[in-house]
């Protein structure tokens, strides 16, 4: 059972980790120190897993899924804004891999929580919901994205209390067979 907000996500690596908190730390102080990842579920398309969903049934499933998943590389191309939000986040190049991850993961016997946003859009978030100065949007729209490539290689599931005290539950590293 998961008590607490649940999600899964690709973990961001160091050093690009390190460049995105430090940006945070520019626009949202309060969230900076949390994980660096792209959300594959609890976010956009699917929501978070169910509360009555069994931990060992979900961590089974993903580390069955995750050994037919190769490392792939991406980057963030620019900082966008959702629509009538406070959320601004790096996008992704070639979204394609992570959509289909995605959809793995949701015809993959999970139970999910319905979500708000039923489009997925691989991202990492920057900035959550506090209001914003027309001058902060200014600085956070025109933040020129990080020039640097990174392998995605883990999977992971965090837990996340009170919005900002993550738990990392779960992780697996992607090409990884199962015994």
């Amino acid at each position: 059972m998961f008590s607490e907000p649940t999600y899964i996500v690709l973990d961001i690596p160091s050093p690009v980790a390190e460049k995105v908190q430090l940006i945070r730390s520019w626009f949202d102080a309060e969230r900076a120190e949390l994980p660096v990842e792209i959300t594959l579920a609890g976010s956009s398309g699917l929501g978070r897993i169910a509360e009555n969903e069994n931990n060992e049934k979900v961590f089974r499933i993903l580390t069955d899924m995750a050994s037919r998943i190769e490392p792939f590389k991406s980057s963030f191309e620019r900082v966008e804004r959702f629509p009538g939000t406070e959320i601004f986040y790096f996008s992704v190049s070639a979204p394609e891999k992570f959509i289909e991850i995605h959809k793995r993961i949701a015809s993959s016997g999970i139970k999910f929580n319905p979500t708000a946003y039923p489009v997925y859009k691989p991202h990492c978030t920057l900035k959550l919901f506090s209001e914003s100065a027309e001058q902060e949007i200014r600085d956070l729209l025109n933040t020129a994205p990080l020039n640097s490539d990174f392998l995605l290689n883990t999977m992971s599931v965090y837990e996340l209390r009170d919005g900002t005290s993550p738990k990392q539950l779960f992780s697996v590293k992607l090409g990884t067979s199962v015994s």
